[in-house]
C-alpha cells in the first residue's frame, strides 16, 4: 500500500489523517438504531470509515467530552458511548481517521493532555518518550548561572577598575599632602599659616571627590549587584522546582 504525501513548500509530508467529519449529532445514531439492527447499524459506520484507524471526539455542544481510538475503525464504539457511563454528557462525535494504527496512542495522548476532556479519566502515555520537562528547567538553570556568572566577572572587572582608580587617587592626595607638610617644616615662620590653611582646604576638596568617587561606584556597581542577586534567586528557585519535578509519567 503506497502511503500518499502532501507538499508543502519543496517538502512532502506523509500523511497522517486521511479523513475526517464535521461534528454529527449522535441523534443520528439514536435514529438509525431504530431502522437497523444493532449489528446493521454497526457495519454500515464501519463502512464509512473504511475499517481503518480512527479517533473520535465525544461533544457537549461545543465543548470537548470525551477523546477515544479504534484500532479496528469501528465506530461501534462510538454507538456503546450512547447507553454507558457517558450517557448523556454529549450530543455531537467527530470522526478522524488514521492512516497507520502507530500513530493512535501519541495522538490520542496529546488531544487528552492538551484539552483535559472532562469524559477521560486517564490522561494519556506516551511510550519510549523523553522527559523534557527537567531538560527544559536544567537548561534554564544552566544559562541562568552563565549570564550570572558573566555578570560576577564584568562585576569584578569594574570594581577592580574603580578600586585602582580609587588608589590611584589616593596616592596623588597623599603626594600633594606630603607636599605640603614639606614646606610648613621648611618655612615654620610667617608663611606656614597660609600653606596649613591650603592643605586643610586641599584636604576638604579631596574630601568631597573622594566622595563622588564613591557615588559614582555606587551608581555604577549598584545597579549590576541587584541584578546578579536577582539571578542567583532566580537559580535558586530553578532547582527547586527542577528537585520537584515530576516526570510526565
Amino acid at each position: 500500500m503506497m502511503v500518499r504525501s502532501r507538499i508543502r513548500g519543496n517538502r512532502k509530508q506523509e500523511i497522517i489523517v486521511d479523513g475526517v467529519t464535521a461534528k454529527i449529532k449522535n441523534r443520528i445514531l439514536m435514529s438509525g438504531e431504530k431502522i437497523l439492527e444493532n449489528s446493521s447499524l454497526t457495519e454500515t459506520l464501519d463502512k464509512a470509515v473504511d475499517r481503518k484507524p480512527i479517533i473520535y471526539a465525544l461533544y457537549d455542544k461545543d465543548d470537548l467530552y470525551y477523546v477515544g481510538q479504534s484500532d479496528t475503525g469501528s465506530l461501534g464504539r462510538v454507538w456503546d458511548h450512547i447507553r454507558d457511563k457517558h450517557k448523556g454528557k454529549w450530543n455531537r462525535f467527530a470522526i478522524y481517521r488514521i492512516k497507520h494504527k502507530r500513530y493512535l496512542d501519541d495522538i490520542e495522548s496529546i488531544l487528552i493532555r492538551t484539552s483535559n476532556p472532562k469524559g477521560n479519566t486517564s490522561k494519556g502515555g506516551f511510550a519510549d518518550c523523553e522527559d523534557l520537562t527537567r531538560n527544559l528547567k536544567e537548561q534554564f538553570i544552566e544559562n541562568f548561572e552563565t549570564r550570572r556568572d558573566d555578570l560576577e566577572r564584568e562585576f569584578k572587572k569594574l570594581e577592580d577598575r574603580l578600586s585602582n582608580e580609587k588608589e590611584d587617587f589616593e596616592k596623588r592626595e597623599q603626594k600633594i599632602l606630603g607636599h605640603y607638610d614639606k614646606k610648613i617644616r621648611v618655612l615654620e615662620g610667617k608663611d606656614a599659616p597660609k600653606i596649613v590653611e591650603r592643605r586643610r582646604r586641599l584636604k576638604r576638596e579631596r574630601k568631597d571627590e573622594l566622595e563622588a568617587f564613591e557615588k559614582k561606584k555606587r551608581k555604577v556597581l549598584g545597579p549590576l549587584q541587584k541584578e546578579i542577586g536577582e539571578k542567583s534567586e532566580n537559580i535558586k528557585r530553578l532547582q527547586k522546582l527542577v528537585s520537584n519535578t515530576r516526570s510526565i509519567g
